[in-house]
């Protein structure tokens, strides 16, 4: 397949059928073949991109590409035009899962001189899963423990090697939590493999790559810390990272600096779109997701005669064709089916806010209540259930301003100068944008509301009378009202509750399938070992 560098081109251009995996030396006269046909072509070939398999290392080898003698040798001149070279590259992703794969292996890694330790990620995982807010929340079992199947996949690696996670981890080290305790090095590691595959995937114009910018200087200055005594990767990953650092280098210079690009894409040298071609392919082979030679070239013509569904519905030219009327049916059928389950939400969130708001304003709110509230700032060790939990009245406070036009009430929500010791987690998350609560807002949420509602949620039997049950626990809770007036703060109090009970009823349900889905899977394994017993 080809990839454009400056447009959304992309075109398979050849397949070939082989009884087991090519010799690498076939292949490395299939690239050289290749490049010289698509230069008569007048495209102009500067990189080839593959994956670590051990036949594509073996292509490099022929073709002279790798690390001798500590020199990286990285590019080979183009055999159509002298004048210019052809830079091979690794896919990033790949490289991303070798480096996982690699510390899940051996558990102790060395990384400039210190030790990065897998541990501290379970730990994380078992500490943080306690509770459905969580200070890394897209972490998983099947993150820290994955199977054979999950160490193929590249959100997990990214996910594991994340500033959230790195953020995470420093947030336990600080409270005080013991099995932190050395975990320094490991986050620092985290943080830099993010930010290398940030650098090394940018796909839109604000994350191209240009000489001299930050990210470039990211992927110099880690090529540079490389060391011979890191244990972090396998020695064959290291050869493919170093000559895939050098190559995005080098290329970003040579398009920038000699062709005239303003930026470069790195996200456009690796082999994404080849691996979403194959998963088409597989896709449509219905229940065969390894076609044969002869259903592959069947599923690639019906590719390139399909006409996607959007086309049909948003097309600009109507005709009668049957299958178009029937898309267009359906879609307008679901269309009105969505319109009476919103009028349905509607009516139930009406009745709900009713509900609430006889139960939480039996009488008026004294406005001067704010300005005394939680003045008696805790610059103790904070509890990481509340930290957590005032990240979240962060974001509450941040989505105000889509439930209410008040400007005053908005601000009302907002702390400007914080100086409580739960906004520990919050500012190691902090980047510059993220909104911190007022302290009245965390009294309502965290004081008057998470109580009640973690009770609930922890014993609750029925889903389908949760909402019931909850509102007739505020009976006891005193609420102080939130707002600019009077007249704003019973509107806004509901909704701020409406919403945040809604986001943790949310979390609630997440974890809750997750378990569910773990004992089925539990359960489905015993049963296939009880078979073959």
């Amino acid at each position: 397949m080809i990839q454009s560098l400056n447009s959304k081109m992309t075109q398979p251009i050849a397949s070939f059928a082989t009884r087991g995996a090519a010799p690498g030396g076939i292949l490395a006269k299939m690239i050289v073949s290749c490049i010289t046909r698509l230069e008569n072509v007048n495209l102009q070939v500067v990189g080839v991109v593959c994956d670590g398999a051990a036949t594509n290392k073996s292509a490099w080898k022929e073709l002279g590409i790798g690390v001798k003698d500590g020199a990286v040798i990285n590019k080979i001149t183009n055999p159509a035009d002298e004048s210019r070279n052809v830079f091979f590259f690794t896919d990033v992703p790949h490289v991303l899962k070798c480096i996982r794969n690699n510390l899940l292996k051996k558990e102790i890694a060395m990384y400039k001189g210190g030790i990065v330790n897998w541990a501290f990620y379970k730990a994380l995982y078992d500490v943080d899963s306690q509770s459905d807010i969580r200070a890394a929340p897209k972490l998983t079992l099947q993150h820290v423990n994955p199977g054979p199947f999950q160490k193929m996949v590249v959100s997990h690696a990214a996910q594991i090697f994340s500033n959230s996670v790195a953020s995470a981890l420093k947030f336990y080290r600080e409270c005080g939590n013991p099995f932190f305790k050395g975990s320094e090095l490991t986050e620092e590691f985290t943080r830099t493999i993010n930010d290398l595959f940030d650098a090394c995937n940018g796909r839109r114009i604000g994350q191209g790559l240009k000489p001299g910018s930050d990210k470039f200087k990211v992927i110099s200055d880690f090529l540079k810390s490389i060391s011979d005594e890191d244990t972090y990767a396998a020695e064959v990953t290291f050869v493919s990272l170093r000559v895939t650092l050098t190559s995005i280098i080098e290329i970003t210079v040579y398009l920038c600096d000699v062709v005239g690009y303003e930026y470069v894409l790195p996200g456009k040298l690796n082999q994404d779109k080849l691996e979403r071609f194959f998963g088409l392919i597989r896709s449509y082979g219905g229940d065969d997701s390894h076609p044969t030679v002869t259903s592959f070239a069947h599923l690639f013509r019906l590719l390139t005669i399909y006409s996607p569904t959007d086309k049909i519905i948003h097309g600009n030219v109507k005709t009668d064709n049957e299958s178009s009327l029937a898309v267009t049916a359906y879609v307008d059928a679901l269309k009105s089916l969505r319109k009476s389950v919103i009028a349905k939400n509607k009516d139930s969130r009406e009745l709900l806010e009713e509900t609430l708001l006889s139960k939480l304003f039996c009488g008026e709110a004294d406005q001067n209540v704010l300005q005394v509230v939680l003045h008696d700032h805790s610059y103790c060790l904070p509890s990481p259930l509340r930290s957590i939990t005032y990240k979240l009245c962060g974001f509450v406070a941040f989505k105000a301003k889509s439930f209410s036009k008040c400007h005053s009430c908005v601000e009302s929500l907002v702390d400007r100068n914080p100086s409580t010791s739960d906004m520990l987690f919050t500012k190691l998350k902090d980047c510059g944008r993220l909104t911190y609560p007022s302290l009245a807002l965390v009294r309502l949420l965290c004081d008057d509301i998470e109580p009640v509602l973690d009770k609930k949620l922890i014993t609750i039997d029925d889903p389908m009378l949760f909402v019931q049950s909850f509102l007739a626990e505020l009976d006891n809770v005193n609420i102080v009202g939130i707002g600019c007036s009077v007249d704003h703060s019973s509107k806004l109090v509901v909704s701020i509750v409406f919403y945040y009970v809604t986001i943790r009823a949310w979390f609630f349900t997440k974890n809750k399938n997750k378990e569910d889905l773990r004992g089925r899977l539990a359960k489905k394994n015993k049963m296939k070992m009880a078979k073959t017993t």
